[in-house]
This record gives C-alpha cells, structure tokens and sequence, in this order.
C-alpha cells in the first residue's frame, strides 16, 4: 500500500508511523477530531521514507515495531537527514521499553509513550504545547 502524502494545507502536518492499522487510524482519528492537523499515516519505515519524500512533517509519532525496519533504526535515520533533523518526535509503543533503551530513545526523541499506560487526552496535550497554534 503506498504511504499517504500531505496536501496543501496550512495545518500542523503530522506523520503516524505504526504497523498496526487500527492504532494508526485511531491516533490519526484522535489527531483529526481537533481540525487542527493534518495527519497522514505510513504502516512501514518504506511508507514513512516514501511519505517524507513529498514533504517533511511537523511533528512524527513513531511505533517501534514496524514489520520492515526496527522503529530505533528509523529514528536514527529520521536525525540523520536534513529535512527531518529537527522535526519532533513522539515515539508511542507497545514495545516493553528497557532503561537503557529509554535512555538512547530520550536522547534522540521528544518524548516516549508506552501504548499501554497512554492517556490520549495527555497525549495530545502534549502534541498542542509541541505545535502551538
């Protein structure tokens, strides 16, 4: 399935990476219900990279279990280029997240989320002070 691309919009463009289709399309429905961004959704780290090739978001939420690619080496990618250098990034996972792994992904992400403890309304609080209108 080819990756979604943003439109022409002047909303906040968020970009939810995650192998799960239900959860994606949760977050992206939990994203939308504000009309305040524009979110589009890649189901693999492939989808992701051929979604940021039209344009960079404003603000990625990665799964760390993707079925392609391990969501650690995405984001290493993610810092490594240009266009995505400094774009945010929520990593949300259900993936159980060691310390030492937390660490690495705290010094390379904005904030990391576990899909088990997640309170969608702290979430996307923390989504808004991120982009602010």
């Amino acid at each position: 399935m080819p990756a979604d691309t943003f439109g022409q919009s002047q909303r906040p463009r968020i970009l939810v990476i995650d192998d799960n289709a239900w959860d994606a399309r949760l977050m992206r429905r939990l994203l939308e219900a504000r009309q305040r961004f524009e979110v589009v959704e890649a189901h693999s780290g492939a989808e992701a990279l051929a979604a940021l090739e039209h344009a960079a978001p404003d603000l990625i939420v990665l799964d760390l279990l993707l079925p392609d690619t391990d969501g650690e080496h995405l984001l290493k990618t993610l810092r490594a280029r240009s266009a995505t250098r400094q774009v945010p990034v929520i990593v949300l996972s259900a993936k159980d997240i060691e310390p030492p792994l937390r660490a690495q992904l705290t010094m390379l992400a904005d904030s990391v989320w576990s899909k088990g403890m997640l309170d969608r309304s702290s979430l996307l609080a923390h989504i808004e002070t991120i982009l602010p209108e």
